[in-house]
């Protein structure tokens, strides 16, 4: 009826006919043109003709029919998701947003002198895109604050891959969270030794770090030490510069 097309007990003809290079269309018999017939048939199940796969081929339209289907039980749900949708996209373009190019990654690395006149503290995320692949060897890093020790946030895959490895004794929350995590310290930490004769130190801020678990999933090599108290760390770090000889932690 938007189109000017009355309908007879609901039902809907539509034809063409196709004469000499040209064709002519009617539903119920009133000519119509090409795109109210492309705008009546998006509305219908099925088209017998040239282009018998229009509708129920068509993804928007299968959602419809299925929301249709669920009425009231998916009105709420329905909204819900779209909502959170919505959100997602304002978060997603924020993130776009604030991430680093190329060129923007370059610059601050470049900010490591080999030299420096003074000190300086970057702050960056366990894991993110300066977890490899950045060298600063001699003093160009002297050490690094290692924040948590990593482990993933929980998630409905994990939680799979945690299921699949267990074994009735915990192996499969270390496959799926703590051996990720791990990792992630250890590259973090491999950033501050890049040679033979490059000394630093790291500094594990987080009290897991006690858990005997995790200890023996660092490095043998690894010259642990806690510090109690926040005196105790800074003379033990002024210790370790004022010394001679090369240490590795």
């Amino acid at each position: 009826r938007e189109e000017g097309i009355e309908t007879e007990e609901g039902a809907l003809i539509v034809s063409r006919k196709i004469t000499g290079g040209r064709s002519i269309s009617r539903m119920n018999g009133e000519t119509c043109t090409a795109a109210q017939v492309r705008a009546a048939a998006s509305l219908l199940l099925d088209i017998h003709g040239q282009h018998e796969h229009q509708s129920l081929l068509y993804r928007d339209r299968q959602l419809e029919i299925l929301d249709a289907y669920g009425r009231e039980k998916l009105q709420t749900p329905l909204a819900e998701t779209a909502k959170r949708y919505d959100r997602y996209r304002v978060l997603k373009k924020e993130l776009d947003a604030s991430q680093m190019d190329e060129a923007a990654r370059a610059a601050f690395i470049a900010q490591f002198d080999a030299h420096p006149a003074r000190g300086m503290v970057a702050f960056v995320v366990l894991g993110g895109v300066f977890a490899e692949g950045v060298d600063l060897p001699d003093d160009r890093l002297s050490g690094a604050a290692i924040v948590s020790t990593g482990i993933p946030q929980i998630g409905f895959e994990r939680n799979l891959m945690a299921e699949l490895f267990d074994d009735g004794f915990g192996a499969g929350g270390d496959v799926a969270y703590t051996y990720p995590g791990i990792r992630r310290v250890l590259q973090a930490a491999g950033r501050v030794i890049r040679t033979e004769t490059d000394r630093g130190v790291v500094l594990l801020i987080d009290m897991r770090y006690g858990d005997p678990h995790i200890r023996q999933l660092l490095p043998e090599h690894w010259q642990l030490e806690r510090a109690k108290r926040l005196d105790a760390l800074e003379a033990r770090l002024k210790d370790f510069w004022s010394a001679e000889k090369t240490m590795e932690i």
